[in-house]
């Protein structure tokens, strides 16, 4: 392993967790999250693989929260059929045995698009016959990850954390919104600001425009995964904002993030907000109907319509914008399948779905087929079974707070954790390419699932940053 000056950073940011104790862990671990285009260290021994920086930050945070006393009794109920937890498990066990066995079962007997070293040592993505490959190491070690970081996250908010992790994710939004205005400045001033942070060995595409637009990368590689991260704090702070919790901070947090994924110029992140806003639009206005929505929600019901109206009318009033817009909107949206992105993307997904069949619907293994939505990655990867077993961990994310107690305290910041997690399955329908949904997903599941104690954690007061206990709310 070749250690990068940033894992250096980050084990000594690891090793300080254990003095400071599992809020700042927390805190840490869900920053980590944004340095999408940093390497704290290479693998030779696996193609030189990437270690990002929140996969080695999260040993020294599992170690800090689970480690804990009356942890691992919190961790082992986490797992407990038929809790999220264990079908997460399932999956993980089932994706561990497609990895080994299914692409040397089926070694040739179908192609698959998959990472490869070109001959100058670049990465590029070709047809080649399915058989064991460096990322089926590396994909199956991510999403392992991803299995120890929902842990991580489910015990943390079961004890009370759940106040830590609300104000930890609105601190990592403005985080991510100060890197996407140094990522623009440096566009502008012609100077590589952020060439710190980006020494990973992914294709870097920080210096592309788009209808005279900078596609806005901030510390990502490029705008897609950019709009992915802001998709999930914008969602998360609207919800917080909507169900009052941190009113002045949660709606700032929203409209900056908001304002950062229209000029990211991402088809991903214009997408899943449409998507995201017309599902949480109905469901508040349900709440209306029903005479449960409280006064937040009343106020983005009717304000909603009426700044999207506005700013349509301004646009259609300056004929120069209106152009810059339609172009936009014809490059991300209406053109993007006729594009050579787009068909190459199509591409891959019929691959894939072709590779599913071929496998007998048992998969072809994590990190051995890339496809461009999330939901064909997970079919043709685990097959059948393991697509159903993941389907069940998902439903449990959205449906599980209806089959226990429920805490009002606890509700409103899990309804956010929860409404991340949908954008952020959204937007990889249409571009994830494995079946990993990034660390940070899987921390918010974590929370989302988390059976809140008796003393559940305390909310901040509205217009204020006192905070009180849930009694008093």
């Amino acid at each position: 392993m070749t250690l990068e000056p940033i894992g250096a950073v980050v084990l000594l940011v690891g090793s300080l967790c254990f003095f400071f104790g599992r809020s700042i862990s927390i805190y840490a671990m869900i920053l980590s999250t944004l340095l999408g285009s940093s390497a704290a260290a290479f693998l030779p021994a696996l193609n030189y693989a990437n270690i990002q920086p929140a996969h080695l930050l999260l040993v020294f945070v599992a170690s800090s929260v689970l480690l804990q006393p009356n942890a691992f009794k919190v961790t082992v109920e986490s797992i407990g059929f038929p809790r999220a937890g264990f079908w997460l498990l399932v999956t993980l066990l089932y994706g561990t045995l497609a990895t080994i066995f299914m692409p040397r079962l089926f070694a040739g007997a179908t192609y698959v698009f998959n990472i490869a070293q070109s001959g100058s040592g670049g990465a590029g993505i070709v047809q080649v016959p399915l058989g064991p490959v460096s990322a089926n190491v590396t994909q199956l070690l991510y999403f392992a990850g991803d299995v120890v970081c929902f842990l991580v996250f489910y015990t943390f908010a079961r004890s009370g954390g759940l106040s830590t992790i609300a104000r930890a994710m609105i601190v990592c939004a403005f985080v991510n919104i100060g890197f996407a205005v140094v990522d623009v400045a440096g566009h502008v001033t012609q100077t590589e600001l952020l060439s710190f942070l980006r020494n990973s060995g992914y294709r870097m595409l920080d210096d592309v425009e788009l209808a005279g637009f900078k596609r806005i990368v901030g510390s990502f590689t490029e705008a897609s995964s950019f709009a992915y991260a802001a998709l999930a704090h914008f969602s998360f702070s609207l919800v917080l904002w909507i169900r009052g919790v941190y009113p002045l901070l949660s709606a700032t947090a929203a409209a900056f993030s908001l304002v950062a994924i229209l000029f990211a110029t991402s088809t991903t992140g214009y997408f899943g907000l449409a998507a995201f806003l017309l599902i949480i639009y109905a469901v508040y206005l349900g709440q209306l109907l029903t005479r449960r929505a409280s006064r937040n929600a009343c106020l983005f019901l009717v304000f909603a319509p009426l700044v999207s109206c506005v700013i349509v009318l301004l646009i259609r009033m300056e004929p120069q914008a209106l152009n810059t817009v339609r172009e936009l909107v014809d490059v991300t949206i209406f053109s993007k399948l006729d594009s050579g992105s787009g068909i190459e993307r199509a591409s891959w997904n019929a691959q894939a779905v072709q590779a599913l069949r071929d496998t007998a619907g048992l998969g072809a293994g994590i990190g051995s087929v890339r496809a461009s939505s999330w939901v064909i990655a997970v079919l043709s990867s685990i097959g059948i079974f393991g697509a159903a077993v993941y389907g069940l961990f998902v439903a449990c994310i959205f449906l599980g707070h209806y089959f226990r107690r429920r805490d009002l305290a606890a509700d409103k910041i899990q309804s956010a954790a929860r409404a991340a997690c949908l954008v952020q399955i959204i937007a990889s329908s249409v571009a994830g390419s494995f079946i990993d949904l990034g660390l940070l997903f899987f921390a918010l599941a974590g929370a989302a699932c988390a059976v809140p104690y008796e003393a559940a954690p305390t909310l901040a007061a509205p217009h204020t940053g006192l905070l009180i206990p849930r009694e008093a709310t």
